[in-house]
């Protein structure tokens, strides 16, 4: 992996992980992030119903993320994935790394 590369890739998961300070709630089970040339994608994994707020939070968070990455496009995607189904990180067309995850019973 280049160097710039690795440091990109730290850039993004360093302000991902800095923009959830606060917004974590009980029912979020995962945020991963994937990003292109042009854009940044939060995914925030959420066990049960998404509320109202649970969706303002996670625009807060990609503020921030955008705040870091101005020449970027950034979107937030709330998806409902009840425990205790598996998430999968898997996206064809960017990168995706897991940013935050919440202990699960086994």
């Amino acid at each position: 992996m280049p160097a710039e590369t690795l440091t990109s890739q730290s850039y993004v998961i360093c302000s991902v992980s800095r923009a959830l300070w606060g917004l974590v709630t009980p029912n979020l089970r995962s945020v991963a992030v994937g990003w292109t040339d042009t854009d940044i994608c939060l995914y925030a994994y959420f066990d049960g119903p998404i509320s109202e707020e649970n969706v303002a939070d996670m625009a807060e968070a990609g503020a921030y993320v955008a705040a870091d990455f101005a020449d970027f496009q950034v979107n937030e995607d709330c998806i409902r994935l009840d425990a205790p189904d598996r998430i999968a990180l898997h996206r064809p067309k960017e990168e995706c790394v897991l940013v935050y995850a919440r202990k699960e019973p086994r």
